[in-house]
């Protein structure tokens, strides 16, 4: 069932979200408890607390992560296990990461030579392994949309891509995140130097004159509900749970919308937007305008939603993958708006309930909002039941021609 059949049209019987999910060998497990979150996001205090919770390990870190190419970030592992030999480390990189490959083999040859263990995540078991998460003492876990990049985690006054990061500290939601870290890295295969060495690691950045507003991160006790989700286990799950929260607003961020009328799982999610729209939910959503490889800006206009290009003066790049309802839930992820990316890859996210906490991102968000080149959205959208889509094009008073298949795909 594609786009054709779920057609893309506001308030039309057929345009309701899908809830029924296959089993997962990750299950949803929602924990609800008192917990310590730290929030932070890049460019403004993501390097800062990188450095403050892998500084802060006392016994074991370990990483299950698709690309890293910071130096920075590699020099201050080495200064960790100079100062802390004892502390286990363990790195679980993508193997074949797109951007990423030769940096991958320096890195990977880097650490194996440091005395520290390094595998590739089983070339078969996924895709990509986009994931992108840390555990710190099997009692706090860090879920990153950004990779150990400099566009992730710059340098004082340098310059980055948008990035969110979330840092939860407890024992339980962590043991959910190392199960599924020791099951990837038990079918992982271990970095050889016949795998490669790489080149070098460059220190090289550009300046920014980003004021960095969000440099202080935000630290928040108290009761949350916290879900854990997985591609390809519970991210369909967990994004439409969220947008079909939705009763007041729906704010998503998110650097592209791929696989579009395909049949497949962003159909679903596009799906669930556009029944949100349909029961009056205000919809914003913050985007790569180089991405837009199948017109989703037209799809919003034409269904009165609200898009915005990410900003490119400030940042390299719209690089986070986010959405946040009603002011009441958040979800911090790895997950892209692709079909590989939702039900392919390995992917990591969490969803936080919590308002202070939601609130945080709130303000990240509206700030980015503040700052986006605004696509006026079509204010006024009448639409009669039984429009259909054919082979992506659907006619709304015009044609708009939405292009499937001719896209670069990105991971």
């Amino acid at each position: 069932m594609g786009i054709g059949t779920v057609a893309f049209v506001p308030g039309a019987a057929s345009a309701q979200p899908v809830t029924s999910f296959t089993p997962s060998a990750i299950p949803w497990t929602t924990y609800s408890k008192n917990m310590n979150v730290t929030t932070f996001v890049a460019p403004d205090g993501s390097r800062d607390q990188l450095w403050h919770f892998l500084n802060g390990a006392q016994q074991s870190i370990y990483v299950e992560i698709f690309g890293i190419n910071n130096p920075y970030i590699v020099d201050l592992i080495h200064q960790i296990h100079a100062a802390k030999p004892s502390l286990v480390m363990k790195f679980l990189i993508g193997w074949n990461s797109l951007g990423y490959l030769d940096q991958n083999k320096w890195v990977a040859n880097d650490l194996t030579n440091l005395g520290l263990p390094v595998k590739w995540t089983k070339s078969t078991d996924f895709d990509q392994a986009h994931q992108k998460y840390i555990i710190i003492d099997n009692k706090t876990t860090i879920v990153q949309s950004g990779n150990w990049a400099k566009t992730s985690f710059p340098e004082s006054g340098k310059i980055s891509n948008r990035e969110w990061n979330i840092a939860m500290t407890d024992v339980d939601v962590t043991a959910a995140y190392r199960a599924v870290f020791d099951y990837d890295w038990g079918r992982g295969k271990t970095y050889s130097v016949a795998d490669g060495t790489g080149s070098a690691l460059s220190y090289s950045e550009s300046g920014s004159s980003y004021p960095r507003p969000f440099a202080t991160a935000g630290t928040f006790s108290g009761q949350m509900n916290v879900t854990p989700i997985f591609s390809p286990d519970t991210s369909l799950q967990g994004i439409l749970y969220c947008i079909n929260r939705a009763q007041v607003t729906l704010d998503v961020q998110i650097p592209y919308f791929t696989d579009v009328n395909d049949g497949g799982q962003v159909d679903q999610v596009i799906n669930a937007i556009l029944a949100a729209k349909a029961r009056g939910v205000t919809i914003r959503i913050i985007t790569d305008e180089t991405k837009d490889f199948e017109n989703i800006s037209d799809i919003c206009v034409a269904n009165g939603i609200a898009i915005g290009w990410q900003d490119t003066t400030y940042f390299t790049a719209e690089h986070n993958k986010g959405i946040i309802v009603d002011g009441e839930l958040v979800l911090v992820c790895s997950i892209n708006f692709s079909d590989e990316s939702i039900a392919n890859n390995r992917e990591a996210g969490v969803i936080i309930e919590n308002n202070n906490v939601v609130q945080w991102y709130q303000a990240v968000f509206d700030y980015d909002w503040s700052i986006a080149d605004i696509v006026n959205p079509i204010t006024t959208t009448t639409t009669e039941p039984g429009i259909d889509w054919v082979d992506g094009v659907v006619v709304i008073a015009l044609v708009i021609v939405v292009f499937s298949g001719a896209y670069c795909r990105k991971k």
